[in-house]
């Protein structure tokens, strides 16, 4: 506690410190505000995409090269449930103070065990944390069982203060939080003392832009210069001038139409398949013309995540076949049906509200701002929905324990299930999977569970698309991380 507080008195002179004239500045727009400022009550890709640039694990995930090290230089496994990480010597926070193993302990803590933490669903194996006394700079992880996913799932979990208000964002990432709220703007600063790799621009102010119309009227007046996330139907209506150019990185995200299978009729398993019948995913992709950035999904992992299976059931639309399976199910035309899209997701709304309208439906869709359509799904006050899932620890694991697996009265598993799905088979699979040390056996739980959920149809796979950033010509993304493009991805193009 005493190095603490002399760390802090010296924080306070730091942070007193003017910042030093800006060179470079960057304004970036996402199109849905972020959900919360605490970095460990939330699982939303804008929100961590924001604040990655403050924050940081003790571990980090990117394509290609999977888990790499972040503030922990290293690790062992001395037990099946036991992991000790070396802590990074040299790095501070942005109020000065050095990190010390403390705020490590207390960060995985509140992670898994604080009331608000939305991660401690990820990590129920994890049964404790501590300094490691007789060794400098250690910190050790047991587990209840052996968990051959920790890593993936710390990887989640930034690194905080021991002393922490999370309105107030203190890391010790690439960039300070100067100002900003959770609807914003935000505005970032370089973090001058970073003992990382230094980011390209001296300030980030980031926007976050929901409606298309304000949207092409930044870029008419000239106030953004890297648009992250874009969609495919955003460029297929606006055609982009010589000036902006598209990037296109490999996405590990899934678009999903969900369906509460706790209500009538969709609780009906027939209705279900017949939903399923009625959609042709091509047709998506060609009315939201967006074909040259997606692809057909036939199952809810894309690839180059660990459950997919490259031979995944195809069938071809079939109308009529679904028609018989509602008059089998009695579900008589003209049933109105709810289908919620957030602002940031409608490529698939006209073709699927076709579809589900030929089935014999009165569709009702209805486009919600991103905050109410997320409290929507996390209440399970659905009927069917559309909904991008980011695979960003490469596991099928995380999502379904998050998204298929039954909710329970803590909500510590099934927290957005929106389709009120529940199987005990599959809950059983999942939790089993988790612990699962043999990586073959571990695939094979996996696989079961997507499987049977293939079957029961209370998820169906649309498409895959890439991850699509529009940036100015001045301006280039080097990202391989599995997240949307963050502040620190975004350098500058040197000039000739």
């Amino acid at each position: 506690m005493i190095r603490r507080l002399l760390a802090l008195a010296i924080g306070v002179t730091v942070g007193c410190t003017p910042a030093p004239a800006l060179e470079e500045s960057v304004r970036l727009v996402y199109q849905h505000p972020m959900v919360s400022l605490d970095p460990h009550a939330h699982n939303d890709g804008v929100t961590g995409a924001v604040l990655s640039g403050v924050y940081e694990g003790l571990v980090t995930l990117s394509f290609g090269t999977g888990v790499e090290p972040g503030l922990a230089e290293r690790w062992s496994t001395p037990t099946d449930t036991t992991w000790q990480f070396r802590i990074r010597e040299g790095v501070r926070f942005h109020d000065g103070s050095e990190l010390f193993v403390d705020d490590v302990v207390e960060s995985i803590r509140r992670a898994r065990f604080g009331s608000s933490s939305t991660l401690a669903t990820y990590m129920l194996d994890l049964e404790d944390v501590r300094v490691v006394e007789e060794e400098e700079r250690m910190v050790e992880v047991t587990t209840s069982a052996p968990f051959p996913l920790l890593l993936t799932r710390l990887a989640m979990v930034a690194i905080v203060p021991s002393v922490f208000d999370s309105t107030h964002p203190i890391g010790t990432g690439p960039f300070l939080w100067q100002s900003g709220t959770v609807a914003g703007p935000v505005t970032l600063q370089r973090w001058d003392d970073y003992w990382g790799a230094s980011p390209a621009a001296d300030q980030v102010v980031i926007r976050f832009v929901e409606n298309e119309a304000d949207l092409l009227d930044l870029m008419e007046r000239d106030e953004v210069d890297v648009m992250a996330r874009i969609t495919g139907e955003f460029l297929h209506r606006n055609p982009v001038e010589h000036s902006w150019q598209v990037v296109s990185n490999p996405s590990v995200e899934t678009t999903i139409l969900g369906l509460n299978a706790s209500q009538w009729p969709l609780s009906d398993r027939r209705v279900r398949l017949a939903i399923d019948l009625a959609i042709d995913r091509q047709t998506i992709l060609q009315t939201a013309g967006i074909e040259e950035f997606a692809e057909p999904a036939w199952q809810l992992v894309p690839p180059g995540v660990f459950g997919y299976a490259p031979d995944a059931d195809r069938h071809s639309p079939d109308i009529s076949q679904g028609k018989a399976l509602l008059s089998e199910a009695g579900v008589p035309p003209g049933t109105p049906l709810r289908i919620d899209f957030s602002t940031t997701n409608i490529e698939a709304e006209s073709a699927l509200t076709d579809a589900l309208e030929e089935l014999g439906f009165e569709v009702v869709p209805e486009v919600l701002p991103y905050q109410k359509y997320y409290d929507r799904l996390r209440a399970g006050d659905t009927e069917l929905y559309v909904f991008g899932w980011n695979f960003s620890q490469l596991h099928a694991s995380e999502f379904l324990d998050a998204v298929i697996h039954s909710r329970d009265p803590g909500q510590r598993h099934g927290k957005l299930n929106g389709a009120m799905f529940s199987d005990a088979k599959i809950d059983t699979w999942i939790e089993t999977a988790a612990r699962e040390a043999d990586s073959k056996e571990q695939f094979l739980l996996l696989r079961r569970s997507l499987e049977r959920v293939a079957e029961e149809r209370p998820y169906l796979p649309l498409y895959h698309r890439s991850r699509l950033t529009l940036t100015r010509d001045s301006f280039v993304v080097a990202s391989h991380s599995v997240r949307w493009v963050s502040p620190q991805d975004i350098r500058f193009v040197s000039a000739p």
